[in-house]
């Protein structure tokens, strides 16, 4: 393939010998394991909300999508200047997974709001055969505690609630699945100290649900994707394999950040957010830039909320490894599907030299038929190129060089 063909690169395309695969799952434990989640929630609604196709695309030409074509916002977060990991980056809510989240105090919780022949398994999440690529993260087994899908669910809803103060629950009187009810509580200092109890010690999530009559909302969550952090990685040593959850809610909630891990929150339409970023106003990772890019095709909440919930129970999550190339005049972070995308992407979580070549992004687009990558320039001069289908039956991002160029989807 073209990554061998690039003879001047100082890496190439290699497989990896069998003995090697043995002891991969000794290898994964080294990466830390997280969830995020994405909201989108209910706002004003849009003048033009409709199921997006080739005229959305062509009525805006090179242009974002226009704010008022959606009838829902998403929640990003602004992270502290002093933390470890992407300091001061524009962020949905998440954190790391803690041991609590499998705690089997939680079933007796749980049980309370699904139906007791469904609880047996899973707590009623939907149940299928998803590929045999399906997010690693989903095997890790805890013996007597949850299963990983109902664990990684409860943690996404603790942190949303440590950063942003937004609780993803449904009270145990009335546990309507598939509804968030986030303002039942309406004591803002007493969630604010249930906030500090939690952040301290991640049991205190169980504890606080219990006091206050509430569940986590684990079925209003969808699997959505699972980003691995590029093992060369130029900013931080550390490395996340993070799945990320979608929810769709009718209620626009209030939301304070903790100013610890968080500084700043806003509900933003996803074009607003990705043309802010486009205008420095803040930084968006790669994974937050494509999955709003994704969410641009889908204006309505109701698609969203439809395509989403399809999408997860067909198909599940696949894991994504970006492998970073350092071009003559920028970086690209490849994925899979890309021409020049690795066979064999490392997942050891050890450092490794950032493959160099001598050849400029345009000549390195030029030479591939198959584009899954960010064309990275600056900071804030960022390209994202698909002319492939992204798999698991998911959307591809919009993106400004899709109208320019119609090889690109």
């Amino acid at each position: 393939m073209l990554f061998r063909s690039l003879h001047h690169c100082s890496s190439a395309r290699r497989s990896r010998p069998s003995a090697e695969f043995g002891a991969m799952a000794a290898v994964m434990r080294r990466w830390r394991q997280a969830a995020t989640l994405v909201i989108a929630a209910k706002s004003v609604v849009g003048r033009n909300v409709g199921d997006p196709g080739r005229s959305f695309l062509a009525a805006h030409g090179t242009d974002w999508p226009h704010p008022a074509l959606f009838d829902y916002q998403v929640l990003l977060l602004g992270r502290s200047n002093r933390s470890s990991f992407m300091p001061g980056a524009m962020v949905f809510p998440g954190g790391l997974v803690e041991e609590a989240d499998f705690s089997a105090a939680w079933k007796p919780l749980l049980s309370r709001a699904c139906d007791s022949s469904k609880c047996q398994q899973n707590f009623g999440l939907p149940q299928t055969q998803w590929p045999q690529d399906r997010a690693p993260l989903f095997m890790r087994d805890r013996s007597d505690g949850l299963p990983a899908e109902v664990a990684f669910r409860i943690c996404a809803i603790r942190e949303t609630f440590e950063e942003s103060g937004v609780l993803l629950t449904i009270p145990m009187e009335d546990p309507k699945l598939g509804t968030c009810h986030n303002d039942f509580v309406k004591d803002v200092a007493k969630m604010d100290r249930w906030r500090q109890l939690i952040w301290d010690d991640a049991t205190n999530f169980s504890r606080m649900c219990t006091t206050l009559n509430c569940i986590p909302d684990i079925w209003a969550l969808h699997e959505w994707s699972d980003w691995l952090t590029p093992v060369n990685y130029p900013v931080s040593p550390n490395r996340y394999d993070t799945v990320f959850f979608i929810t769709c809610s009718n209620n626009l909630s209030s939301a304070v950040q903790d100013n610890t891990e968080t500084v700043l929150v806003e509900w933003l339409v996803p074009s607003d957010a990705l043309s802010r970023f486009e205008s420095a106003s803040f930084w968006l990772p790669p994974p937050q830039l494509y999955e709003l890019s994704r969410l641009c095709r889908i204006p309505s909440l109701e698609l969203l909320q439809n395509f989403s919930k399809k999408r997860a129970a067909q198909h599940g999550t696949q894991r994504w490894l970006p492998v970073i190339l350092q071009g003559a005049d920028g970086i690209l972070s490849l994925l899979p599907g890309d021409d020049i995308y690795p066979e064999w992407a490392s997942t050891s979580g050890e450092a490794e030299p950032r493959p160099e070549c001598p050849l400029t992004m345009t000549e390195l687009r030029a030479k591939s038929r198959a584009l899954h990558r960010f064309e990275i320039r600056e900071k804030h001069t960022v390209s994202l190129l698909c002319s492939v289908q992204p798999g698991g039956g998911h959307l591809v991002p919009f993106s400004k060089e899709s109208s320019r160029n119609p090889s690109l989807l």
